[in-house]
């Protein structure tokens, strides 16, 4: 008979102190935000290079864009920044998954289904 594997859920309060905003990456500098080439900036990493057939468009405003529906629906106000609130709608959503097991930690890492 079919065997399920269980998967044991990561604890609770160490998935919300990883989850926070504070500890999100950023680029280091107004140049790798704004250029690719420039987001890595360690021997051999080869992120921001041109792939031959590869095409990469950059829109810094995009998410802000995207988000003006969400924010007219639910009355988010124009102060609050895209990302910042769309990091919590998932952090969020990760909290409650651990319950279902959506959830699990392995090699070190939180993964989300």
């Amino acid at each position: 008979k079919g065997m399920k594997a269980a998967i044991k859920a990561p604890p609770v309060d160490e998935l919300r102190r990883k989850l926070s905003l504070k500890l999100c990456t950023r680029p280091e500098s107004e140049a790798a935000a704004v250029e690719p080439s420039q987001a890595c900036q360690l021997p051999g990493c080869t992120v921001g290079t041109p792939r031959k057939g590869a095409v990469f468009d950059l829109n810094h405003n995009g998410a802000e864009e995207a988000f003006e529906q969400l924010r007219r629906e639910r009355g988010i106000p124009d102060d609050t920044p895209a990302g910042a609130w769309l990091f919590q709608a998932f952090a969020k959503a990760a909290i409650r998954a651990v319950a279902d097991g959506g959830v699990w930690k392995a090699y070190g890492k939180f993964n989300l289904s």
